[in-house]
């Protein structure tokens, strides 16, 4: 008996812990519409740069997302409430090393998304980046 509980709390420790290290990847979803004067995509196709203009007194950098490959999935714009989406307004209210901190503390671990509009208003694009802060 003795041992049957031990073997439950151990399995019951295990399956915390397991989902505990599936909870500590924090993912963050930002916006892009092409369409913006402050949102802007640049290079070759297969080597799209997503620029975001900051109009901060605080920073002048831009921020600069580099898409991975492929497009994760398309999403309606219905569906869109069901992410919690970062603005341009969310990104400009940050100073430069706030920006820093953000981005290049990786603890917890961070995981970026852009969610693109593209032309139309009823489908967007998800896709997943990595992530960059300088101009190349």
């Amino acid at each position: 008996m003795k041992k049957l509980t031990i073997l439950l709390i151990l399995l019951t420790l295990n399956s915390c812990v397991s989902q505990v290290k599936k909870d500590s990847i924090q993912k963050y979803y930002f916006y892009f519409d092409r369409t913006q004067p402050n949102m802007k995509v640049y290079g070759k196709l297969h080597e799209l740069r997503y620029l975001y203009e900051i109009n901060n007194p605080h920073n002048y950098e831009p921020i600069i997302f580099i898409p991975k490959d492929s497009i994760v999935k398309k999403i309606s714009i219905k569906k869109l409430k069901s992410y919690d989406v970062k603005d341009y307004k969310w990104l400009n209210n940050f100073s430069g090393l706030e920006i820093d901190k953000f981005f290049l503390k990786n603890t917890p671990k961070k995981e970026f998304y852009l969610i693109e509009k593209k032309r139309s208003n009823k489908i967007l694009y998800l896709r997943e980046v990595e992530f960059i802060m300088e101009i190349d």
